[in-house]
């Protein structure tokens, strides 16, 4: 065992080279994990006759208030292009920085 698996399994990290069966056998208890949530909410809302109800109160409101609904389903969108404006501007914040530190060095010499 190398010095930087050694440095690893002390920090708590899996190192890169785990036995294969380990992988799969990872990978399958994950995925019968992943399989059991998904038939577990598929039963939940199979069989959801509970919801009906408030289901019927919660439509009746967003057809009552049009807007919400719009804002609801634009959301992801709109969360879409502020990210979009973050990464334009610390962009442009990075460039200015690189111009600047560009005419510092060019003013030094």
């Amino acid at each position: 065992m190398g010095q930087d698996a050694k440095a690893a399994k002390g920090a708590g990290i899996s190192p890169v080279h785990v036995r294969p069966s380990l992988r799969w056998a990872y990978f399958a208890v994950m995925n019968l994990v992943a399989a059991g949530l998904a038939i577990g909410i598929f039963q939940l809302v199979y069989h959801a006759d509970f919801l009906d109800e408030g289901s019927e109160v919660a439509a009746a409101w967003f057809f009552e208030h049009p807007g919400v609904s719009s804002i609801a389903a634009a959301a992801p969108m709109l969360v879409t292009v502020l990210i979009g404006l973050h990464y334009a501007r610390r962009g442009a914040r990075r460039r200015a920085a690189a111009k600047a530190a560009e005419v510092t060095r060019a003013g030094g010499e």
